[in-house]
C-alpha cells in the first residue's frame, strides 16, 4: 500500500478558512489532544480550528475524526512516527515550490516522495516514518490537519 495517496473529498469554502495571520496568530490557542506526543519536533505547530469548519469537516467528511488542527511547519520536519494511524491534509500554503512529503523504510532510506499541491486532500500512513524536506526560510507550510485511526478507502 502506498503511504500517500490523493482523496476525492470535497474542498473546502474559502469563507470557512482563517486567513494565515488568523492561523499563525501567537495568541490563538493549541488543541486539546490525546495522548502525550512522543517527542518535540522543531518547526512545527499546531492551532486550534474555528468552530464553523469543524462543523462543516464532520458534516462533509466520510471518515471518524478523532484530532481536527490547523498544521504549521516553518522549517524541515525529521523523520518521525505519529500516534495515529492516518492523516488527512488539505494544503493551504506549501512552504516552497519544491517541498516534499517523504517517507522512510526503518533504516531511514527513503521510499516514497510526494509534492502535495495546494486545495487537494491528501490521506498519509502516519504511523510510519516520514518527514518534510524542502521547506524555504520565512516561509510557512500551513495544512487543514485531521488525524484518525480509521482507514478510508485504499
Amino acid at each position: 500500500m502506498k503511504k500517500l495517496s490523493y482523496v476525492d473529498f470535497p474542498k473546502i469554502p474559502e469563507e470557512l478558512l482563517l486567513s494565515i495571520e488568523g492561523i499563525t496568530d501567537p495568541n490563538r490557542p493549541k488543541p486539546v489532544t490525546r495522548g502525550t506526543p512522543k517527542y518535540w519536533i522543531e518547526g512545527f505547530s499546531r492551532k486550534t480550528m474555528n468552530d464553523e469548519l469543524i462543523e462543516w469537516l464532520h458534516n462533509n467528511l466520510p471518515i471518524k475524526i478523532d484530532v481536527v488542527q490547523y498544521q504549521v511547519i516553518s522549517q524541515d520536519v525529521r523523520q518521525h512516527t505519529d500516534l495515529t494511524t492516518y492523516a488527512y491534509n488539505y494544503q493551504l500554503t506549501l512552504g516552497g515550490p519544491d517541498v516534499r512529503t517523504e517517507f522512510a523504510d526503518e533504516s531511514g532510506n527513503i521510499v516514497e516522495t510526494h509534492v502535495i499541491p495546494t486545495y487537494q486532500w491528501v490521506r498519509l500512513k502516519s504511523d510510519v516514518l516520514h518527514g518534510v524536506a524542502g521547506i524555504e526560510p520565512g516561509q510557512l507550510r500551513i495544512a487543514v490537519n485531521i488525524r484518525t485511526s480509521e482507514h478510508y478507502g485504499d
